[in-house]
């Protein structure tokens, strides 16, 4: 499905955040902003939308770029799903066919230290921001993608919209000898509403806000 990117203020289903390097001050306005991985090349899905057991055709986690450039806005979640609680596993590949572009971009996350960074969001006013570094196992190899783990929270409130909000994250780099193919392996884990220490923060399923939204016109 093809959409436009989006992040609007208020009701989002998006996941807020960014990628930067580790040394980097950025502006809250550019991590709060729809998470879009590490940018470079033109990505696919990994993962067919019926192979994933949490998401609907219309709920699949990636909102693709409408202009064709394979630039995605990760996503959560799917609401017709019977369990609150929720994981789900699915990748991006992207390809940099130009052998001097895919050198370049791999020497930048090779040679340099990378951190994520997401917005905690238990409120709208919320700013505060969770890190995770990108954590090398072999620093003498090269990274060609990363396995991100990301603790996600549902929030709602009956009257007034719904967002989402990431609790804690984990990045692995994917590291290799050599640069026998082109393509960054950009591989996501979401782990979702599992964190019972902010059970006093508003946490409504946006399924069940939408039935007292329906009950209360009707």
């Amino acid at each position: 499905m093809i959409q436009v990117l989006s992040c609007c203020e208020g009701s989002t289903y998006n996941i807020w955040g960014h990628v930067t390097e580790a040394n980097l001050t950025l502006d809250l306005d550019q991590i709060m902003t729809c998470f879009q991985g590490i940018k470079g090349g033109v990505c696919t899905s990994n993962v067919h939308q019926n192979e994933l057991v949490n998401y609907e055709v219309s709920d699949f986690p990636f909102l693709w770029d409408s202009n064709g450039g394979g630039a995605f806005c990760l996503e959560c979640c799917g609401n017709s799903r019977l369990e609150y609680q929720m994981e789900e596993t699915y990748g991006v590949s992207c390809a940099l066919d130009d052998q001097d572009v895919w050198q370049n971009h791999v020497d930048k996350y090779s040679n340099n230290s990378f951190e994520f960074r997401f917005g905690r969001r238990r409120e709208l006013s919320d700013d505060t921001v969770v890190r995770c570094d990108l954590e090398r196992v072999h620093p003498s190899q090269y990274v060609v993608g990363y396995v991100l783990s990301l603790w996600v929270v549902e929030y709602g409130v009956a009257v007034g919209g719904y967002w989402r909000g990431v609790e804690n994250c984990t990045a692995i780099a994917i590291e290799s000898n050599s640069l026998t193919s082109s393509v960054f392996q950009q591989n996501i884990s979401l782990f979702v509403n599992y964190d019972d220490s902010i059970s006093s923060a508003p946490r409504i399923p946006f399924s069940f806000v939408l039935i007292v939204v329906i009950l209360f016109i009707f």
